[in-house]
């Protein structure tokens, strides 16, 4: 979608409190004279998840993953013991 077109449909949708893909959604549901109930809506958003995870997992090369930068470097090794519990508490 051109730039210029998203950021309109985004302004629109924030415009009347809902995301783009909800104004998207009503204003195609009112073009066509429709009605659309909440779990149809549920639906649309499962999908919607569902390609933008596959465009992810396509556009990025195999076997690559998150790493932190080096300059965060390990955690301390505190992080890998359950913390003590202050006296009073149960």
């Amino acid at each position: 979608m051109p730039r210029r077109l998203r950021e309109r449909l985004e302004e629109e949708a924030e415009g009347v409190g809902l995301s783009a893909e909800e104004f998207v959604l009503k204003v195609v549901a009112e073009r066509l004279n429709s009605e659309v109930d909440p779990p149809e809506v549920a639906e649309v958003y499962v999908k919607l998840a569902e390609s933008t995870s596959v465009r992810r997992r396509t556009s990025s090369p195999a076997g690559t993953s998150f790493k932190p930068p080096k300059s965060c470097g390990a955690p301390p090794p505190s992080w890998s013991r359950p913390l003590p519990l202050r006296e009073g508490s149960s």
